[in-house]
């Protein structure tokens, strides 16, 4: 399946492309919309004896919107780029694939613009993220006899809908595809049908572009705080980024970078950031935020084990499509539908091969140990959040280390499963005895 290609330098997202999802993004949300749940915060690790060890400190920058993922503003700004330019009689249903938060993100941005769209989703997707979906404008659902369910049933879960959405809402859901590949393509076929527009997930310039307005949401909170100091000192001198774009329209990037360079070095040399990847779209966008702010910071990809297409891509330079692990532990691996796609995408590996100085590849063991803790001391995390902080416990080598936590949407059975499997090993610490499996430095352009 071809989710884009790179046909030519046009299709490649740039940093005004950022500030222009921004100012899209802030045109129809809310301050409170838009900030929701992101924002720096410390965390204490440590791996093997936790006894009388001094732990490593690493900040969480938490990149989730009120769908709980980063999705929401890369479909929205898809939407809205096709919304402003075609009147209401020109304009079409908005199609798109996901297992669960890019649907969220399609259905909530239509709901916000007043239009239709159809979310195709795999037979496997937890029950949760389709009633999540449903939950922002639909209850028109088909493909529930497909559903692998027990607890709930599938009469419950049709029950539940027709109680709970507005039968003649603009959101509809087809439950189609035995996994995302699969789903994708009849999603694409059913597109070119009715003639629609499909909303990729990860691999479009304005899909990329809104996922790097969370790096401007990451620098200005590293302007709130000197994380390099013991205290995490405030400064009490603190602008915003937004009160800065207006008061300072013509140099207000100048004025970002000497407060970053003040506080983090020459270039923001202190900072290492580790990013998730599965198709690549928030580590793609986010990088075009900090290189423009900090040119000399670490910017790390993280790649799970059993999801090898960044890892491989890396080592050729292009991309190179694999076969993810199984999503459940049939194969002895739990890999979160977020990451498990056969191939990063054309264009986000295009930008992240030009940004980031290495890719790893995250052992399974270590990754869920920390989603375990991670569980245990905020209730609700992704494996994704659990492979950064490894990441930027092992892999990272600057003194200001940060992990990007990009969703929590898990259901009741995978956090059953990750109890079961990954006991709490502490209380207030991280406790990691896994490892990186493999390194791959990138030479950027």
């Amino acid at each position: 399946m071809n989710l884009g290609t790179v046909n030519n330098t046009d299709d490649i997202p740039v940093f005004d492309d950022v500030i222009t999802a921004y100012n899209n993004i802030r045109e129809y949300f809310g301050e409170s919309d838009r900030v929701y749940f992101n924002h720096l915060l410390p965390v204490s690790f440590g791996s093997g004896d936790l006894k009388d060890q001094t732990p490593v400190g690493v900040n969480e920058f938490q990149a989730i919107s009120e769908i709980g993922s980063f999705k929401l503003f890369g479909a929205f700004n898809k939407i809205c780029q096709v919304y402003k330019s075609t009147t209401n009689e020109n304009r079409v249903v908005n199609v798109a694939a996901s297992a669960g938060n890019h649907a969220q993100g399609v259905a909530l941005a239509c709901k916000k613009l007043g239009l239709e769209s159809v979310i195709f989703m795999p037979v496997a997707t937890p029950i949760n993220k389709i009633i999540g979906t449903l939950r922002h404008g639909g209850q028109d659902v088909s493909g529930l006899e497909d559903l692998a369910l027990t607890n709930p049933t599938r009469g419950q879960v049709k029950e539940y809908c027709d109680r709970n959405f507005d039968k003649w809402a603009n959101v509809k859901v087809k439950i189609a595809g035995a996994n995302f590949d699969e789903t994708a393509k009849l999603a694409q076929e059913y597109t070119q049908k009715i003639g629609g527009n499909f909303i990729p997930p990860y691999n479009n310039k304005e899909v990329i572009a809104a996922a790097g307005t969370w790096g401007l949401r990451l620098i200005e909170d590293l302007l709130k705080h000197n994380f390099n100091s013991l205290n995490y000192e405030k400064q009490d001198n603190f602008v915003s980024i937004e009160a800065l774009m207006t008061s300072s329209p013509d140099n207000w990037t100048n004025v970002v970078k000497e407060k970053i360079e003040k506080l983090y070095g020459e270039g923001g040399k202190d900072l290492s950031i580790s990013l998730p990847v599965g198709g690549g779209g928030l580590a793609a966008g986010m990088s075009l935020v900090i290189r423009k702010f900090a040119p000399a910071a670490e910017l790390i990809a993280v790649a799970l084990e059993g999801t090898p297409s960044l890892i491989e891509s890396a080592k050729e330079g292009s991309v190179v499509p694999t076969t993810p692990a199984g999503l459940k532990y049939d194969d002895g691996l739990y890999i979160p539908g977020g990451t498990k796609v056969a191939k990063i995408g054309d264009i986000t590996f295009e930008v992240i091969k030009n940004n980031f100085d290495k890719a790893v590849l995250v052992e399974h063991k270590a990754f869920m140990e920390a989603t375990a803790n991670n569980l245990f001391r905020e209730a609700m995390s992704e494996p994704q959040a659990g492979a950064t902080q490894v990441a930027a416990l092992n892999a990272a080598t600057r003194s200001v280390r940060i992990s990007v936590k990009s969703g929590e949407n898990l259901s009741l059975e995978e956090i059953r499963i990750i109890r079961e499997k990954f006991p709490t090993p502490a209380i207030g610490m991280v406790k990691i005895d896994g490892a990186i499996l493999e390194t791959v430095e990138i030479k950027r352009n």
